[in-house]
Parts: structure tokens; sequence; C-alpha cells
């Protein structure tokens, strides 16, 4: 398998179990969250259990991992202490990925309620500043998803990637993440103007930034502005729009990690939609 193929997996029972799970499913890299997704409370595992990860994965058929930040960051926040507990939460994901050696953590960026859209954009900069001066000594970047567009969210427009960058110090250590559901959802055209999409980022802020593709399907249309993945195929961005995706020149070299429901008789990721990308990657 030439081609970064993935889903995100659990963790449940032990951060190492996540290596068998990715191993299990076929795949050869994977996301995972380093604790609940709902809560700010963060456990670093026990080091029996950190060496038991680092083992299992230097043996394994994995050739890179992410985390996937928790859901409470909002780094937008006008609310200091929760701005203050979404940058500590960050750090302390950056230091345990960078330990485990792992490649990046990924996250949602914020949403700027109650703020304007400028004071939103400080806020984000100074928080991701903060982060990265704290774990200067890793280097792991600090990955920003694009987001659907739903309400205020930032990350829905590739401006706002750009006004971000822009004031970030250590700009090596941050990167930006791709969605294909979200892409659509904030009203970039990927199944019909796929190249111009591309271009229009690489303009605003550089496809040399872009670090992984969560890859989904759709359950909802362009510029809808909702957040909402389905199997590959049964959305609406297709079979057809996904393989044209997979297969972009500018985009094969990237992981293309699953975050796709499955069913009941085929839990997620679903095996189907790994399949999926298996058969179609050129």
């Amino acid at each position: 398998m030439d081609r970064l193929i993935g889903a995100h997996v659990s963790a449940a029972g032990g951060i190492y179990n996540a290596v068998k799970n990715a191993d299990d499913f076929d795949i050869n890299c994977f996301q995972i969250f380093a604790s609940p997704p709902q809560r700010w409370s963060f456990k670093k595992p026990e080091e029996k259990d950190i060496q038991k990860f680092i083992a299992d994965y230097k043996t394994s058929q994995q050739k890179a991992f992410y985390f996937h930040s928790i859901y409470l960051i909002n780094l937008a926040s006008e609310d200091k202490q929760k701005h203050h507990l979404a940058k500590m939460s960050l750090i302390d994901y950056l230091t345990l990925n960078n330990e485990l050696g792992g490649n990046g953590v990924i996250t949602h960026i914020g949403t700027a309620t109650g703020t304007t859209y400028e004071k939103a954009i400080e806020n984000i900069r100074f928080g991701v500043n903060y982060v990265l001066e704290k774990t200067e000594k890793c280097s792991v970047p600090l990955i920003l998803e694009v987001t659907a567009g739903t309400g205020n969210t930032i990350g829905s427009n590739f401006t706002h990637l750009k006004d971000i960058i822009e004031g970030v110090e250590n700009k090596d250590r941050i990167k930006v993440g791709f969605d294909s559901a979200h892409l659509y959802a904030s009203g970039y055209d990927i199944v019909n103007d796929l190249e111009n999409v591309l271009n229009d980022f690489d303009k605003l802020v550089g496809l040399d930034k872009v670090e992984s593709v969560h890859l989904n399907d759709s359950k909802v249309g362009l510029n809808e502005k909702r957040d909402r993945h389905e199997n590959i195929g049964d959305g609406t961005i297709g079979a057809a729009g996904i393989k044209n995706l997979i297969n972009n020149d500018r985009l094969k070299h990237l992981p293309f990690i699953l975050e796709t429901p499955g069913s009941k008789e085929d839990p997620a990721p679903g095996k189907s939609n790994i399949e999926f990308l298996k058969k179609n990657a050129r």
C-alpha cells in the first residue's frame, strides 16, 4: 500500500490499543482522541502504556498518526477561562503526540460568538502563538481544520486561515487539515471545480500548508453550512467526487483519514469505506 489510507480509530482500554485497531482495519495511518472529546480533563497515559504504544507502533504497518483535539476548543473565545483551558488542552495533546512519535494534532479553531471577526482572529493568533511557544521543544505541528461554516465558526473560509497564519510566529509548526465534507458544506465545490478550489487555497494560504485530509461524504449539499458526515458514495459528494479528490496530483501524497459513520452492520469507520479507498486510490 503506497498511499496513506487511514481512519479515526478507538483508543479505548489503553492508548496502545489504537495501533492494533488500525492494523486490524488494514490501514496504514490513523487518528485518535487522546482523551474524552467532550471533557476538559486530561490524564496522561502511564509510562508503561506510552512505551507499549511506541513499541507496538514500531512493529505495526502504521506510517503516520494524528490526535484530534477535544471538541471544546475555542481559541476565538472572549471567555478568558475557556481560552486558557483550550490552550492547555492543545499543549497537553501536542506534548503527548510528540512523545509518542506522532505527526501532529488536528483541531477545530473556534467560534466568534459575541465578538467581531477581527477580535476573534486576534484571540486565535494569541492562542496559537502561546501554544506553539510552550511546546517549542516539540516538532509536531498544530493543524487547523477547515470547518463546515455553521454559525460563526472560524475556518470555513480560506481567508480565515490566511488571516490566522499571517499572525503566527512559528509558521513551520502551523498546518491546515482539509475535510471533504466541510469543504463542500462551506461552499467550496470540490465535486465540479476542484482545481479552482485548490488554486484559490494555494494563492491565499499555500498548498504546502496542507498536512492531512479527512475523507467523508456529506449528508448536506453545497454551501449548506452544516457538518454532517456520510459514508462514501451515499452522500452529495458521491463516489465520483471522492475518487477525483483522492487521486488529485496535488493531494495524493497526503494521508486520507476516514471519519465516516459506518452502519450497525459495519461499524465506524466502516470496512466498506476503507475498501472503497483502497480500490480507488491510484
